[in-house]
């Protein structure tokens, strides 16, 4: 069986759970939202909804917490950690998005 579901059923589904509630941001749902209809478009095949897996597949942080995890060259500023992180992940077809404070990219 299958379910179309918009943008604020992708949200409201990941905000209500107990297990995933505190995966990603309002703002990061949008643009993970986005990110995988504009997939969709491109491949010609939608995407059926399943939170597990996109929580799996997915993750959202701040530049610093980015750099620490991927162990990036140490920067001097937030501004440089910013740059730093996106290019990575953008390099490593990783990026998939940025709020105000946050990165939404790819697990590999």
């Amino acid at each position: 069986m299958y379910q179309l579901i918009n943008e604020y059923q992708f949200r409201d589904a990941f905000l209500q759970s107990d297990t995933y509630k505190n995966n990603f941001t309002y703002d990061g749902l949008t643009i993970l939202f986005d990110w995988l209809e504009e997939l969709a478009q491109d491949t010609g095949q939608e995407t059926p909804f399943d939170m597990v897996s996109i929580a799996c597949e997915f993750s959202e942080g701040s530049p610093r917490e980015i750099f620490e995890a991927f162990d990036l060259e140490p920067m001097e500023d937030d501004e440089g950690h910013w740059l730093a992180v996106r290019e990575y992940l953008e390099d490593n077809g990783s990026y998939v998005g940025h709020t105000d404070s946050t990165i939404i990219y790819i697990n590999h």
